[in-house]
């Protein structure tokens, strides 16, 4: 053989040239930054998701605390109450209307218990109050009327919650509201 065929065959089995490599980290590089764009617009999607089921969670857990409200303050118009068992409230002019409910408790005992619930919007925050309902004209501290009310079917008509916070007096007979927000 002569020396021709020789350096033609080490030619060819050297390796790739420059441009051939040039070319390829080229190609690397623009696919790195297509899959970097294409994660990064996944994990935000991910996120965004996330975020939007909190949310929807928070408003599934309120509508059904609403509800549960609203049901038990149907029980509590059979009493005949000396005030509205669903009312519309607000504090001045330039307040947010409030809504404030009275409902049964549930207790174990035979005395129907009432309870202040009271759902406010306050600085674009919601809120749901609650607190003891105290008969107009009761003694502060006592929290029972010890009598019925209006006929009432069952019995007595008492205006404490055994076993819940915030069921306290202030010294104007007034129940204080204990506040938790909801959204």
């Amino acid at each position: 053989m002569n020396r021709k065929g020789i350096v033609g065959r080490r030619r060819f089995g050297q390796g790739f040239t420059l441009l051939e490599l040039l070319v390829a980290v080229s190609l690397m590089a623009v696919l790195a930054i297509m899959c970097w764009r294409g994660l990064d617009s996944v994990i935000r999607a991910r996120d965004t998701i996330t975020a939007s089921s909190d949310e929807l969670r928070a408003l599934t857990v309120t509508f059904t605390q609403m509800e549960d409200d609203l049901r038990r303050s149907w029980a509590a118009r059979m009493y005949r109450l000396p005030q509205p068992v669903v009312d519309f409230s607000s504090t001045g002019p330039n307040d947010p209307v409030s809504l404030e409910l009275l409902r049964e408790t549930g207790s174990d005992d035979d005395a129907f218990r009432v309870q202040r619930v009271i759902y406010r919007l306050r600085n674009g925050q919601l809120e749901r109050g609650f607190s003891p309902w105290v008969l107009p004209g009761s003694q502060a501290g006592s929290g029972s009327t010890g009598g019925s009310v209006g006929g009432s079917p069952g019995g007595s008509i008492s205006g404490s919650v055994g076993g819940l916070a915030g069921g306290s007096l202030n010294e104007n007979s007034q129940a204080v509201i204990t506040w938790q927000p909801l959204l």
